[in-house]
């Protein structure tokens, strides 16, 4: 963690990257929670994440292992999306961080000090 004084930048793209892996954190997640989460700490620094940006995210998170898809059923087991789901599936699925997934966000840069603040000297950079 960077010492309070210190001045940090993080690029938009890694701190919206930061903020979907978190919100996938507390086990089975809907898309539009996920989304509707994210955007919510992404308003905070004046920055809009839309559905498709979070779409996008989520594909990236996938794609390096540290999130995956699952079919939820109350009749059978889960099963897990092998890759990517569909674009028409991401509202039907539910997020989860792998193993290597709640490593990286134990270890991820947080923006936020303990008491919900934006912490200072922080630049966000395209």
């Amino acid at each position: 963690m960077a010492n309070r004084d210190s001045a940090v930048t993080i690029s938009r793209k890694d701190l919206l990257l930061a903020f979907v892996l978190n919100e996938v954190s507390d086990g089975y997640k809907e898309f539009e929670q996920v989304a509707r989460e994210s955007s919510a700490l992404a308003g905070q620094f004046g920055l809009t994440l839309t559905q498709d940006t979070v779409r996008e995210l989520l594909t990236v998170l996938i794609g390096s292992a540290l999130v995956k898809a699952v079919w939820l059923s109350s009749r059978e087991p889960p099963r897990v999306v092998d890759g990517v789901p569909a674009e028409n599936d991401f509202m039907r699925v539910y997020f989860f961080q792998t193993e290597e997934g709640k490593d990286a966000n134990a270890e991820n840069f947080w923006p936020f000090d303990d008491d919900g603040n934006i912490i200072p000297n922080l630049t966000v950079v395209p």
